[in-house]
């Protein structure tokens, strides 16, 4: 079937696959498109997926309920915490650009502001250093850690002070030999808040009445699931969960991204004001006070994230996870995790009461965030970040419909999706519509884009 600008769900899925979403995706398994806020399951279709779910295969069901509260949870932090609202901000904003003043080109920078505001998600592939030879590492074997800053570069080349980046270093235990270098993004954190999601997801799904049997596939499963700690190419994904591990010596897999999604999430709802009463660790004073100003200026979610796990207290097994959290942010100078919600609230709150409707999408732009401060009281009655069936069973959360390998629109939530308000179908042709205006004006002001359209 068509759509009304007279593409198919599969043409605008080939048109948008030479540019990768600003989220994390490691795998072409599925992923959440930022730019449209839809999702797209690329291996799952809906008939067969409904079909194990009924029948109780839930071996074969697990691979998919795994990835759709992955990428649910990815589409919760957009709409629902303080940094996913500040973007769709500023997407909406390039938005306008396309549908209100197309013509008037003193606004296009509002694209290209969106555009760095994206590169930031992940950081290009420059700026992280993978060894090309590694010996064998495990858990039981896990890599050295350390920590270094660096600066981004900027649009003409030049260091730019304004933007440190916060670097964690892998290295071969025991030389200390240069495994990896990653850049601590916000990237890393979603894909860490998401992969405790799609962990907590599978493991119901593993029951077996016979204990021996659930015994083997839940050892199959972990091991499956910790295969990819150690893969120096994936530490865009899995460098938090290693920095709170070697912080709170959890070697445990799933309790390490309990604790790591738990910080992260905190960490996407910092506000200024949180920002500016968090203290510096020592250990980072040689990094000099303008770098470490600069990250507090910069409002820079990775440095947090590494500065408060340094004032993380060790694992207990007595200690509740929101307990260790409080103690944390208590050491790191930051109030409690209610009072960091109260705040988180009332600037979502702040941040809609700024705002007024341009144009139509604007109006998608006020459901989402309407959505989100739902989706956001919801989590915080959960008292945990993770977004999986039983966490909302009871709950009346609102959840998008996802697109099938098909491009069917599958409901997945309890509570029906105003598509009048916001029709996924609509805004993956927008998300086109928002690219080929930018490639375009990038090749003007930047000199980048798809060049074979120039030859």
């Amino acid at each position: 079937m068509s759509y009304k600008s007279g593409h198919t769900y599969q043409t605008l899925k080939s048109a948008l696959s030479s540019t990768r979403s600003s989220f994390p995706d490691h795998s072409t398994v599925a992923e959440m498109r930022p730019h449209s806020q839809t999702i797209h399951l690329h291996r799952v279709r809906e008939e067969t997926y409904k079909d194990d779910i009924r029948a109780h295969r839930f071996d074969l069901a697990r691979p998919s309920v795994e990835t759709i509260f992955h990428e649910l949870t990815h589409w919760a932090d957009l709409v629902s915490t303080v940094w996913g609202q500040e973007y769709l901000v500023g997407l909406f904003d390039a938005y306008d650009v396309i549908v209100r003043t197309q013509g008037d080109e003193s606004t296009y920078w509002k694209v290209i502001e969106h555009f760095d505001q994206d590169r930031r998600i992940m950081l290009p592939r420059y700026y992280r250093t993978v060894a090309k030879e590694q010996q064998l590492h495990s858990v039981s074997r896990p890599w050295t850690i350390e920590f270094s800053c660096g600066q981004e570069f900027s649009p003409d080349g030049r260091i730019n002070p304004a933007h440190p980046l916060m670097f964690v270093r892998f290295g071969e235990n025991p030389s200390g030999a240069l495994v990896a270098r990653q850049p601590l993004t916000v990237g890393a954190l979603l894909e860490t808040i998401a992969t405790y999601s799609e962990l907590k997801s599978g493991m119901p799904l593993l029951y077996k009445p016979d204990p021996i049997e659930m015994k083997i596939d839940s050892q199959n499963w972990s091991k499956e699931k910790s295969s990819i700690l150690y893969q120096a190419e994936l530490t865009t994904y899995t460098a938090p969960a290693h920095l709170l591990s070697f912080r709170t010596k959890t070697g445990e897999m799933l309790l390490s991204y309990e604790k790591a999604a738990s910080l992260a999430y905190v960490c996407l709802n910092l506000t200024d004001e949180s920002f500016d009463r968090l203290k510096h660790p020592k250990e980072y004073e040689p990094f000099g006070e303008d770098r470490l100003a600069a990250f507090i200026k910069a409002r820079n979610r990775g440095y947090a994230f590494a500065a408060i796990a340094t004032y993380a207290p060790v694992h207990d097994d007595a200690v509740a996870t929101q307990d260790w959290l409080n103690l944390a942010m208590e050491n790191a100078g930051l109030l409690s995790i209610g009072e960091l919600q109260q705040r988180a609230y009332a600037h979502f709150e702040s941040l809609s009461r700024q705002l007024t409707v341009r144009n139509d999408l604007d109006l998608v732009r006020d459901y989402l965030l309407e959505i989100g401060r739902q989706v956001f009281g919801i989590r915080s009655q959960i008292g945990s970040p993770e977004i999986t069936q039983s966490a909302l069973s009871n709950r009346k959360m609102p959840l998008p419909p996802l697109f099938d390998s098909e491009g069917t629109l599958m409901e997945v939530g309890e509570v029906p999706w105003d598509r009048s308000r916001h029709d996924p179908e609509h805004m993956f042709e927008c998300e086109w519509a928002l690219r080929e205006f930018r490639d375009n004006f990038l090749k003007g002001c930047r000199g980048i884009g798809r060049q074979e359209e120039d030859e």
